[in-house]
């Protein structure tokens, strides 16, 4: 063989050697980006909806506002829910809100959390994200399909309508379940931005204080004649001084939360139960404590689920911190009890439509201070047909 043909013989093997790794790394590259385009495909898009009707009778003691009650169609709102994977351990998750104030449609950013997930034992979260306190908060957000009932019970009411809990928070969270043949224990820890100056304000966007809301749950899970679940959560917060618009002032507040939850599902048949004590502690002033419970039952039969669910909430008759029913024009508010009793009925009218009925009585009455001009009662019926899609 001449020099020439062994150096051509040569420099054609190696063209092959080259070419043939060169493909086993362009063969591994495609199926790293497939296996990473399989990850990024799992991104999923959810909407809710819902519409109702509603007709109140009130019968409120004072005359100063009109007594004629509502007789309304409802459009309630439009729930985004976008969650995925960027990788095996990150996810994400935003749920984005077209909601009823009562006057128009506004847009509410509820959730945006950011995760990484070592195992079922650790996950760390951060983002804006519904606070760890109870069961209901975390089972059943937003979207009006995902619970039984048309209305959530009333301590676990959105701050924006009113409610005493802090039911949002932005800052950090830790979770995990640890798992046994026996007993699944669940934990969450929540550090972030606290209440605002008032508990309608949520502090997305900054903390107008230093001080960090802190709050821990725990829940035990385990087959006793059925599957019980009862926990328990403590949260802390230093409340924020305020001003209001007329120059009225109020001194910060140091707040305890002692919660207690359970739930018992057996068959067709589940019960819930949960109570919360709100111990406020103002710089100026005494301790007012506030507490608020539910009872929530339901029996499902083939499609139609009836329900029945008491509501009550206590404030300090003697006592006041000024935060609860707190304004920017007045930073001094009042409290108003609540108790309240709603039957009900859901029906699946497919897959993922449902129909419900319900009908309320609640009794309110301001705890301190001067009454309100919604003291008294209120009857309510009301139908919502709400869509998963």
């Amino acid at each position: 063989m001449s020099f020439k043909k062994l150096a051509l013989f040569y420099l054609l093997s190696l063209i092959l050697v080259f070419q043939s790794a060169h493909s086993d790394e362009v063969e591994d590259m495609l199926k790293e980006l497939e296996e990473e385009n399989t990850v990024r495909e799992s991104v999923s898009l959810r909407g809710f909806a819902d519409v109702g009707y509603r007709a109140t009778e009130i019968d409120y003691d004072t005359s100063s506002i009109d007594n004629d009650g509502e007789n309304s169609f409802v459009l309630g709102q439009l729930d985004l829910f976008l969650a995925g994977r960027v990788s095996e351990q990150v996810s994400f998750l935003n749920e984005t809100v077209f909601k009823n104030n009562g006057h128009e449609w506004v847009l509410g950013v509820e959730r945006v959390i950011i995760s990484y997930e070592f195992n079922d034992m650790v996950k760390i979260s951060g983002g804006r994200f519904h606070t760890a306190i109870g069961l209901w908060n975390q089972v059943y957000h937003h979207g009006a399909y995902l619970q039984t009932s048309i209305k959530r019970p009333e301590m676990y009411a959105f701050e924006g309508a009113g409610g005493t809990m802090p039911m949002h928070m932005m800052g950090l969270e830790v979770s995990g379940v640890f798992s046994s043949p026996k007993l699944d224990v669940a934990y969450v820890f929540n550090l972030g931005n606290g209440r605002g100056d008032h508990s309608r304000n949520v502090q997305s966007v900054g903390d107008i204080n230093d001080n960090k809301a802190v709050n821990l749950y725990l829940d035990f899970g385990f087959e006793f004649g059925g599957q019980f679940n009862l926990g328990l959560n403590l949260y802390y917060d230093m409340l924020p001084s305020a001003t209001d618009t007329n120059g009225g002032s109020r001194s910060k507040i140091e707040e305890a939360i002692l919660a207690f939850h359970s739930k018992y599902v057996r068959n067709n048949f589940s019960l819930n139960f949960e109570v919360a004590l709100i111990s406020q502690d103002p710089d100026s002033g005494e301790v007012s404590s506030t507490l608020s419970s539910y009872l929530f039952a339901t029996y499902k039969i083939n499609k139609f689920t009836p329900f029945i669910k008491l509501d009550y909430i206590d404030y300090d008759d003697d006592k006041n911190s000024g935060y609860f029913g707190a304004t920017e024009d007045n930073v001094f508010g009042t409290g108003q009890d609540h108790m309240g009793v709603s039957v009900g009925l859901r029906y699946e009218i497919t897959e993922s439509f449902a129909g419900k009925v319900e009908v309320g009585f609640v009794d309110k009455e301001t705890a301190n201070g001067t009454p309100k001009s919604t003291d008294g009662t209120e009857t309510t019926f009301a139908t919502q047909f709400s869509v998963s899609f």
